[in-house]
Parts: structure tokens; C-alpha cells; sequence
């Protein structure tokens, strides 16, 4: 069934998708099952905008998130859809739903799964709900660690099955390098991937986040703020090769980023000192 929000358009298998999030597994982390029981009563807009492609909004694949005084705050929240994204590889489409405002990415991208279909990705950026679930509260952690380990999903069980296979072939598995070394590593890597010049790169306190800011061939501004996402423990062992394989990567942080164009890079940098993520993470000397 071809379907078209805004400016984008997917071919989408409903019933294929439907079906899915009837048997997909769940994770069970108190912050997933907190989102689980208020997602289709506090999210009625995001609702709308799923149930057309088929999708529960209470049962995504993969969920980011930090709970700070009794709210959780979602960093992403990422579904799947039977199908493929047509024209473009990544739309970003706005949604004012109550109190928050939404920003939801479609794009190609892999997130741990179950789909034995041809599937895209939907990833919801700016969720924050209050935490309702009669439990303590969940340690708070630094958003870059915390992305949540599906332990019932399609790449878990696949690790599993490797891990079985490596140790009959007697691979040595390299331990997970620390958080230090991690950060260290990956300062400035990943720089040459952009499409873009990259004209000047603005790290955070702990070098842990970054804003990376570019220039189009039309000499037009724009940035992208990204964070360092550690591989957990199964994906480590699965990735890793030898001693020059990296544990982490950068990613975008919650959809930030190409979403103003700015003149100058003066004119840019003047706006984003007044970032929230900026004021809370960076020194202010950069700028």
C-alpha cells in the first residue's frame, strides 16, 4: 500500500506490519514498561500518525532514555515498518502532540529486530513522560550509555548462536576497552563521512558529544550535534575483529541536526549557545 505523510512517501505491507507487533519480543527494563503502559493515552497524535501504517505505538524495538526527577526522558524511541521508504533515503517530519514536540525520522537505517521482512525505521525524538509505575525509579545514567539492551530480540538471539560458534572455534574475544580509552578514541574519527566541508568541530566537557559544523557547496551553514554510542557486550563480540576495531561510533543525537540553515558560521554559532544541550554539556569557551 503506497502511504504519504507530508513529503514522504513509503510503500508499506499493513498486514505484514500489524502482524509483527502482535509477536515481536519486548524488553523489560522498568523505563520500556513505564513508556509501555502510557504510550497510546499520552501520545494520542503519534498514535494517528502510526496506526495508518500499521504499528503499536506501546511495543517499539528499541528505546534511549534517562529518568531525571520523575520524568523519563525518551532521547528515541524506534519502531519498524514492512516495506521500504520511496525517492529519498530519510525524511524528518515535525509533530506537535500535546505538550511535546516531535521530531520523527524515516529512514533506512538497522536497529536490533525481529522482521524477517524488508523493513525502514521510524525513530521518535523529544518524548518525555512521566514516570507511572509503582517501582522505584531506575538509576539515572549518561544518555551515551544507555541505549537499551533488547535481550529478547533477533540480534540478542543471533549473538547468542555466534558466541556458541566462536567459542567451538576457539576465537579469543577482545575485552570491552574502558569508557576513557573509548573517548580518546574516537576523538575526530568519523569526520570524513559527512558530505559536506566540515569547517570547524566543537566537543562537549567530557569530548563524549560533539557539534560538527558544516558547509554546503552553496556556502550555506548547518551542524549536527552527535554523541558516542558504546557497543554493548554481545555486539562487541560480534563486531570485533582484531586489535584495530573500534567499540563505538558517533551517532546523531535525538534528530539533531540540518534542521537550520545559517548564512555564516558566526551567525550559526550565535545560535547555538543558546542550545539546552550546549549550556548543559559544553564549557562555553568554544564559542
Amino acid at each position: 500500500m503506497l502511504i504519504q505523510k507530508q513529503d514522504c512517501k513509503m510503500d508499506v505491507d499493513v498486514d505484514k506490519t500489524i502482524e509483527y507487533y502482535r509477536e515481536h519480543a519486548l524488553c523489560d527494563c522498568p523505563a520500556c514498561r513505564n513508556f509501555y503502559v502510557q504510550a497510546e493515552t499520552a501520545l494520542l497524535k503519534l498514535k494517528e500518525f502510526f496506526s495508518e501504517l500499521g504499528v503499536d505505538i506501546s511495543r517499539p524495538d528499541e528505546t534511549s532514555w534517562d529518568v531525571v526527577d520523575g520524568i523519563a526522558d525518551y532521547f528515541f524511541v524506534a519502531y519498524t515498518v514492512s516495506g521500504k521508504v520511496l525517492e529519498y533515503d530519510k525524511y524528518e517530519i515535525d509533530l506537535q502532540d500535546g505538550d511535546l514536540f516531535l521530531n520523527v525520522v524515516i529512514d533506512d537505517h538497522y536497529i536490533p529486530n525481529e522482521q524477517k521482512n524488508e523493513y525502514f525505521v521510524i525513530s521518535v525524538y523529544g518524548i518525555n513522560l512521566p514516570w507511572v509505575l509503582d517501582e522505584p525509579l531506575p538509576d539515572a545514567k549518561p544518555f551515551m550509555k544507555t541505549v537499551t539492551e533488547v535481550k529478547n530480540s533477533f540480534w540478542s538471539k543471533l549473538t547468542k548462536i555466534l558466541f556458541k560458534k566462536a567459542e567451538k572455534s576457539n576465537n579469543i574475544h577482545q575485552p570491552i576497552p574502558s569508557w576513557e580509552n573509548i573517548v580518546e578514541w574516537l576523538y575526530d574519527k568519523d569526520l570524513d563521512a559527512f558530505r559536506d566541508e566540515v569547517t570547524r568541530v566543537i566537543y562537549s566537557k567530557d569530548k563524549s558529544m560533539r557539534y560538527v559544523i558544516l558547509k554546503d557547496d552553496k556556502g550555506y551553514f548547518t551542524y549536527q550535534l552527535e554523541v558516542i554510542y558504546q557497543f554493548n557486550e554481545e555486539e562487541w563480540q560480534y563486531i570485533c575483529k582484531d586489535d584495530t576495531t573500534l567499540p563505538a561510533m558517533w551517532e546523531t543525537y535525538r534528530g539533531a541536526g540540518g534542521k537550520s540553515i545559517f548564512n555564516s558560521e558566526r551567525e550559526l554559532l550565535k545560535s547555538l549557545a543558546f542550545e539546552p544541550e550546549y549550556k548543559k554539556y559544553f564549557s562555553g569557551d568554544e564559542i
